[in-house]
Formats: C-alpha cells, sequence, structure tokens
C-alpha cells in the first residue's frame, strides 16, 4: 500500500515536470511536498525556504495560485506597515517644514536621513508583499522571475535600512563630539582623532553592507535568474545572506555605542563635576561682596594708626579727629590737606575728616556697590537656571539616545531568527516583526530627540565657558578682587609724597 501510494505521487510529479520541459531535475522535484511547486528545483528543501508561497493549480494554459498561511500571514503583518511608515514620514515632514526657519546645517542633515529611513522602511515592506503577490502571476515562468527580482530588492533594502540606522546613530556621536569640544571637554588633538575613528567606521561598514553584503544578494539572484546556480551553491549564499547582518550588525551597534556614550555622558559627568564648583565660586564671591559693603572693625584701627602716622610726619601740630564713615571706599588727596586742622570730638580713635568736595563720589561708589551686589545676585539666578536647562535637556537627549541603542539591539534579536528559517520558514515571520517595530520605534525615537538635542547644541555651545572656565563668575570675582585690593590704606612714604590713594575709612569709634 505504501509503495502504491509513493508510486502515484512520484507519477504526478513526474507528469508536472514532463509538461514543463525536460531540463528539469525530477529527482530534486520528488523530494517536495506535492502542493508546491517551484519553477527551478535544484536548489532542494533551500527553495522550500526562499520561495513557500502557493497552493498550486496546473491547468494546460499556465498557472492559477491562492495563498498559503505563510503568504497570508506576510501580507497580514507587513502591509499595515507601509502606511505606518509612510505616516511617520509625513509627520517628520510637517516637522521639518514648520522648523525649517530655526534649522542649522546638521539639523537638515538628520531630518533628511530620518526621511530616508522611514521611506526605505515602508518600501520594504511594500517589497515583502509584492514578494508574495508576485505568484499570482499567470504563467509560472514569470512568476518565478518577478519573485525572484523582488525578494533580491527587498533583501538589500534589509542591508540598506541597517546601514541607515548605523548612519544615524554615527551622526548624533558626531554632534555630541562637537558640542564637546565646544565646552572645553576634550582637545582638539582628541576631537580630531574621534572624528577621523568615526569616518572610518562608517566607511568600513558601509563596504561590509552595502559592497559586500548586497553583493552577495545580487550574485545569488543573478544567478538564480540566469538558471547557472547549483543546490550547494544556493544553500552557501544564503548561509551568506541570512547570518552575515547578524554579526556587521552587531559591530555596528556596539561601535556606535561606543561614540554615542562615550560623549554624552561625557557631557553629563562634566556638568555634575562644575556644578558643584560654580557653587563653590558663587559663594565666595558673594562673601567677598558682603565684606566689601559691611564695616571692617577689625581693620579699623589699623588704617587709624597709618592715618595718625602720616599726618604726624607732615605736621606736628596736626590734630586728628575720630568720625565713623559708612561708606566703604573714598578717595582723597593728601597733599591737599592744610595743616592745622581743627577736631571735631575728643575720640581715643584717630582720623581726619572726609573733604566735601569727595562726598560725590562717596555717593556714587554707594551706587556701584549696590549695582554690582544685584548684578552678582542677578548673575547668580542666571547660572543656576541655566544650569538646570542644560541638565534637563542632557538628561532627555541621553534617554532618548539609549532608547535608539535599545531599538537596534531589538533588531539585532530579530536577526537571530534568521538562521533558523533554513529550517522552519515560519522564522521569517519573527525577523519581520522584531525588525518593523525596532525600526518604527527608532524613527518615533528621533522625531522625539530632535529638540531636545538641538536644545543641548545651543545651552552648551552657547555658553561653554559656563560650564567649563567659568569665566563670567572668574570675571566678576576678580573685578572685586582687584577693586578690594585697591582699597588700602595709605602708606606714610605715599603721603609725604603727596600722592592721592583710594583708602578705606570704614573705622569705628
Amino acid at each position: 500500500m505504501l509503495s502504491l501510494t509513493t508510486s502515484t505521487t512520484e507519477s504526478r510529479l513526474f507528469s508536472i515536470v514532463a509538461t514543463l520541459g525536460k531540463n528539469y531535475d525530477t529527482t530534486t522535484t520528488t523530494t517536495r511536498d506535492s502542493h508546491h511547486y517551484y519553477y527551478q528545483p535544484q536548489g532542494g528543501l533551500m527553495d522550500d525556504f526562499l520561495y513557500p508561497v502557493l497552493h498550486q493549480s496546473q491547468s494546460q494554459g499556465g498557472s492559477n495560485f491562492t495563498f498559503d498561511l505563510y503568504s497570508s500571514l506576510v501580507a497580514g503583518f507587513d502591509g499595515p506597515f507601509i502606511l505606518i511608515f509612510l505616516l511617520t514620514f509625513f509627520v517628520a515632514l510637517g516637522s521639518y517644514v514648520f522648523q525649517f526657519k530655526h534649522l542649522k546645517r546638521n539639523h537638515h542633515v538628520l531630518f533628511w536621513m530620518m526621511f530616508a529611513l522611514s521611506l526605505f522602511a515602508s518600501f520594504q515592506n511594500l517589497t515583502r508583499l509584492a514578494s508574495e503577490l508576485a505568484f499570482l502571476f499567470p504563467t509560472s515562468d514569470g512568476a518565478f522571475h518577478l519573485n525572484n527580482v523582488i525578494k533580491g530588492i527587498d533583501r538589500s533594502m534589509s542591508a540598506v535600512l541597517l546601514y541607515t540606522q548605523i548612519l544615524i546613530l554615527g551622526f548624533i556621536a558626531y554632534i555630541f563630539m562637537k558640542t564637546t569640544r565646544a565646552t572645553g571637554d576634550i582637545s582638539e588633538r582628541t576631537y580630531k582623532i574621534s572624528v577621523v575613528s568615526l569616518i572610518v567606521t562608517l566607511i568600513l561598514f558601509f563596504i561590509l553592507f552595502m559592497l559586500g553584503h548586497v553583493m552577495v544578494i545580487v550574485i545569488l539572484h543573478a544567478m538564480r535568474g540566469s538558471k547557472t546556480i547549483t543546490g550547494l551553491q544556493t544553500s552557501q549564499l544564503t548561509n551568506a545572506i541570512f547570518t552575515s547582518p547578524m554579526i556587521f550588525m552587531s559591530l555596528g551597534l556596539a561601535t556606535t555605542a561606543v561614540f554615542l556614550n562615550a560623549f554624552g555622558f561625557r557631557l553629563y559627568i562634566s556638568l555634575r563635576q562644575r556644578k558643584k564648583k560654580i557653587k563653590e565660586m558663587l559663594k565666595n564671591t558673594m562673601n567677598l561682596t558682603l565684606e566689601m559693603n559691611s564695616p571692617r572693625s577689625n581693620d579699623g584701627d589699623k588704617d587709624s594708626t597709618n592715618i595718625s602716622n602720616t599726618f604726624s610726619t607732615t605736621n606736628n601740630n596736626n590734630e586728628a579727629t575720630n568720625t565713623t564713615i559708612h561708606t566703604t571706599t573714598v578717595t582723597t588727596d593728601l597733599s591737599n590737606q592744610t595743616p592745622g586742622t581743627p577736631s571735631t570730638s575728643a575720640s581715643p580713635t584717630v582720623g581726619f575728616i572726609i573733604p566735601k568736595s569727595n562726598s560725590k563720589h562717596v555717593i556714587q561708589n554707594e551706587v556701584m556697590d549696590q549695582k554690582n551686589k544685584k548684578n552678582l545676585s542677578s548673575k547668580t539666578k542666571d547660572f543656576s537656571e541655566t544650569y538646570h536647562l542644560k541638565k534637563h535637556a542632557l538628561r532627555k537627549t541621553l534617554g532618548l539616545q539609549i532608547g535608539l541603542s535599545i531599538a537596534f539591539f531589538i533588531q539585532l534579536i530579530g536577526l537571530g531568527f534568521l538562521p533558523g528559517a533554513l529550517g522552519w520558514q515560519f522564522s521569517l515571520l519573527f525577523y519581520h516583526n522584531f525588525s518593523n517595530f525596532a525600526q518604527l520605534s527608532f524613527v518615533i525615537i528621533l522625531l522625539i530627540i530632535f529638540n531636545p538635542l538641538k536644545e543641548v547644541q545651543r545651552l552648551f555651545e552657547k555658553a561653554p565657558n559656563f560650564l567649563n572656565n567659568d569665566s563670567g563668575i572668574n570675571k566678576n570675582n576678580n573685578s572685586m578682587m582687584m577693586k578690594d585690593k585697591e582699597n588700602t590704606p595709605i602708606e606714610s612714604g605715599d603721603a609725604a609724597n603727596g600722592k592721592t590713594q583710594n583708602v578705606d575709612l570704614s573705622v569705628n569709634v
């Protein structure tokens, strides 16, 4: 009974082959399921996997094909993503048009790569669906050739999509490199070495994906179309096609993650380190301002003694008078003092009367001190606000860039199902779904990350000294130190020579 069934099956398959031509290999054909038909049987079971699509009913005038379960699942899973990726393209295009006037060169480049990724992803899903629909072609010969061409384009688009994502991650890493250099966190030499390394890496992956992987795909499908390939060659080339993307993508993920996260987190660590430094500098500057605007009880006796000695040297008959002065700095010309200035009070502290002509300068100094204090308070507030803005934008950007890496890693998981398709055709469906969801997540995160990334560039490159050199605070601090240094008591030698000095007369009674 078993032999009868086998003979019947073989006779049916033999009649199909005989109808199509005598140049087909009947031995290979009989190893297939009787409900599958393939134009080129030399691939053996590999062809069942490469073209696992249809039920076939043969008639004398041609072929009439209907979808089997695999083809129906491909249409159900991949078909909606054609429209979904087109929708993301139009959303990105609308955002681009809305922000066009405010974009810089790097922003334009990032948007155009986003457009390309969305269109490539939509087109790849279209080719997946079209490769299944190709078997609805009226003739078997035409169905095979059409499927062979479309399937080659589909597999080539997979490599193009992977490289496009690597290129986008590399470009974001380049933006972080420029920002890190602008803030002074890396030297010019380190920046140049990093940029050259990134460019070399991207060129290397271009060779691997575009000139290597795609070339193998083109060769395979060209040989299949010309019917010059053997079953062994088909197996070898197919193994190369399904295993090489996983290896290349693993290398691409690791390399771009190093560049992307190294410079991004370098900015974040530097920002936190500078926060403590800036707080200390602001505190010191505030203390200095308060000291300059308050009476100096500790220096009063010393100042009085210096002034008294000066007048004793100039005129022994000169009487000092004591007064309490609440200003910080007074300019006086000792050479214009006349001897014999009358004493106004009997005070244990020796001093002298400020000429009325200098009272205007005292008022001006008071006003300037108040302005300096207000300016310092305003700068402190600005620095604090700027720090929090930078911290928020940088945290958001780093979180989203980690999301990009995760989406890329999910595609790597999907690629792990490709080798399994050599034994089970439905394994390809897992790859399709992982790939589509990961690519969609990648595009959505790109749309979200764009504004935070632009804000990071604006904040860090606009005032890089705030993050690194703190020049604004140093300048303010140094100016106050110089002013305080100039406000020193008059030395006796200067008084004797009649020099004009800035004297601090905060003297207590």
